[in-house]
């Protein structure tokens, strides 16, 4: 568990983070202070007319259209099944098939300066196309960048799709979608060890839980390898009081 939480759920939040509180904020009131600006300036102008109010009705209707779009498709949560993982929106969810995902990584901040490549930047989520120095190009359904989560699909034409999310439990998320398909790989990113999920080497359940620290691994009987990344196990060693039993037996 994790704060209470059990890690084999499927349905998982989209918590919105502090910038994405903010910056939502903002952009509602600015557009709010837009579309009240033309009824404003037209409740001012002394000449009648009907086109003025014309005018001030479209000006009006601009920034709510924007708003009501955004808010479509604004990420509402997670869902992962047997066979895809299901983005929910306001009334609709797009999905994901895991047929041709290659693995799940928990990369906190991966879209740390990222620009907009036909995208929205952070009304009310960070959704469509971005690119960065690290992931490339990447589609994302994000609404704290602080919890995100990298994943990879290999596309029919033999390259990488990589897409970015950001659900309440980042280690749970993992966890679920190469169930039964994967193994673990555990590398060190920034002095933090991350568990990272490729394809399987084994089909046992068991063998696909995220180990969270190297001394869990280490109290397992495994070390990770600081040159090739990987799980060694380490040699069984006999206490002091059993060796000398089996010694005088």
């Amino acid at each position: 568990r994790r704060g209470g939480t059990p890690v084999n759920r499927t349905t998982f939040r989209a918590p919105w983070g502090r910038s994405l509180l903010i910056g939502s904020i903002v952009q509602v009131v600015f557009l709010l202070a837009v579309g009240a600006a033309p009824v404003f300036f037209a409740a001012l102008d002394p000449e009648p007319g009907l086109r003025k109010w014309l005018v001030a009705l479209l000006g009006v209707a601009i920034p709510l259209v924007i708003l009501a779009v955004a808010a479509r498709y604004a990420v509402r949560g997670y869902t992962v099944t047997d066979d895809a993982i299901r983005v929910h929106r306001l009334g609709w969810s797009s999905s994901l098939p895991l047929d041709q995902l290659e693995s799940a990584t928990v990369s906190p901040y991966a879209m740390r300066r990222s620009r907009s490549e036909l995208a929205n930047g952070g009304l009310f989520s960070y959704t469509g196309g971005f690119h960065n120095a690290v992931l490339g190009s990447y589609r994302a359904f994000v609404t704290d960048p602080a919890r995100t989560v990298v994943l990879r699909f290999r596309d029919r034409a033999g390259g990488n799709r990589v897409v970015v999310m950001s659900p309440d439990d980042p280690d749970a998320f993992v966890a679920l979608p190469l169930n039964g398909r994967a193994t673990h790989v555990i590398y060190n990113e920034r002095d933090r060890l991350t568990v990272r999920w490729a394809r399987r080497t084994s089909r046992s359940p068991s063998a696909i839980r995220p180990l969270r620290s190297a001394t869990g691994l280490e109290s397992g009987g495994f070390e990770v390898d600081p040159r090739t990344q990987q799980l060694k196990r380490l040699p069984a060693v006999l206490l002091k009081g059993l060796r000398n039993a089996v010694d005088s037996a």
